[in-house]
């Protein structure tokens, strides 16, 4: 475990915890937080039974809009847990305690367990979100603890392990650990405290978008290439391998529509670190954090770009696969048909008056029809089973 319990218990010190996570969200989004949070209602279609099971399992005792940099909605449950949700989608949940551990168990309990599915619920129409392409994983924690006296505070390793970076400024210290953030402060500076908690999140969270992104590639991209590396594929098979691509295709537009959108919520971040009086270590740090962000931002955009071309030439080759098969098909049925013509254009020539129409020739007629069915199905069949090869070009 990170955190020594014997050694909490027997100092009796308060810290704050706060812990969050982030999808992207608009004002939009935040006002159908603010009707759900409020009274769990919602002008969506979603039942209102529904709705109300998961709005008591919040446990929410007041709610109130706020404005700051971001608007937000702030909700305190009855345990004193207090909740906020920014316009821009990052979200957090604060509680105080001597036992860090006992404390932030509590707190992802009540995330995973409560309040994730109540805000998956309400967000559950529409196109699908980032949350559902991202698999569950720990949210980033931050620790913050206020002190009379900031140049005489000393790290205690043997309670959070060592510490990876140390910041420091004259209103602040910052300790990255291996979970997240310890950050001490004095009295007068708590309210940064806040806001160093909430870049940090927003950068752990954005970070991991970006991996989970990365790790879809590698899914999408190794399922284009095992098609590719064939070379070749039955008619019979094109239509299932075409089903399967086009899949990857829709997920393939979810995401870059995504990824297009998230350097307008990194720039709304970043930002916010100029305006704030961190220190030039500190503010230096964070700055060089986002520039970092956003530069891997621009890889990822790339590369999902890549995807979408790769993806493309593989969907072209297994059409035209398609479009072979049905025109060799279609060929044979042809020249089905035209000896039919000929046999009977030769037929007539051979008659010295035109044919009657009997029982017995319509019969036969049918019979011709019949069999030209079954001789085409046979020649299609071949030719489905028939293999052909794929297009490579754009592999």
């Amino acid at each position: 475990m990170l955190y020594n319990r014997t050694y909490i218990q027997m100092t009796k010190e308060t810290y704050k915890i706060i812990y969050g996570g982030w999808y992207q969200r608009t004002v939009l989004h935040l006002d159908e937080i603010e009707e759900f949070f409020t009274d769990g209602t919602s002008e969506l279609d979603l039942p209102e039974d529904d709705l109300k099971k998961l709005w008591r399992a919040l446990r929410i005792e007041n709610v109130e809009r706020r404005s700051g940099y971001m608007d937000y909605v702030q909700a305190e449950t009855e345990g004193g847990m207090k909740i906020r949700y920014y316009e821009d989608g990052l979200y957090t949940l604060e509680t105080e305690s001597q036992d860090i551990s006992e404390a932030k168990k509590t707190i992802e309990d009540y995330c995973g367990d409560r309040l994730n599915p109540a805000v998956s619920y309400i967000f559950s129409l529409g196109a699908p979100t980032s949350h559902k392409l991202i698999q569950s994983r720990e949210h980033p924690m931050v620790v913050i603890k206020e002190v009379p006296d900031l140049k005489k505070f000393e790290f205690p390793p043997e309670k959070f392990g060592k510490a990876l970076i140390v910041l420091n400024s004259e209103d602040v210290k910052v300790y990255k650990i291996r979970e997240g953030f310890f950050v001490v402060l004095s009295e007068k500076s708590k309210d940064l405290g806040r806001n160093l908690a909430e870049l940090h999140i927003f950068l752990r969270e954005f970070q991991n978008h970006l991996y989970a992104y990365l790790s879809l590639h590698r899914q999408v991209w190794e399922s284009i290439m095992e098609v590719k590396n064939q070379k070749v594929i039955r008619g019979t098979e094109a239509d299932e391998v075409r089903a399967r691509l086009e899949s990857h295709e829709r997920l393939v537009n979810v995401v870059n529509n995504r990824i297009n959108q998230m350097d307008i919520f990194a720039g709304s971040r970043g930002g916010f670190v100029n305006s704030l009086r961190l220190g030039e270590q500190v503010q230096k740090y964070f700055s060089f954090k986002f520039n970092t962000l956003r530069d891997t931002l621009s890889y990822i955009d790339h590369m999902w770009k890549g995807t979408q071309e790769n993806l493309r030439s593989a969907i072209e080759g297994v059409m035209e696969v398609k479009r072979q098969s049905s025109f060799q098909g279609l060929r044979s049925l042809q020249f089905i048909m035209s000896i039919g013509v000929i046999a009977g254009i030769i037929g007539y020539m051979t008659e010295s008056e035109l044919p009657q129409v009997t029982s017995k020739g319509a019969l036969y007629f049918l019979g011709i029809i019949l069999l030209t069915w079954f001789v085409n199905g046979l020649v299609n069949r071949f030719y489905l089973s028939r293999k052909y090869k794929i297009n490579m070009e754009g592999k």
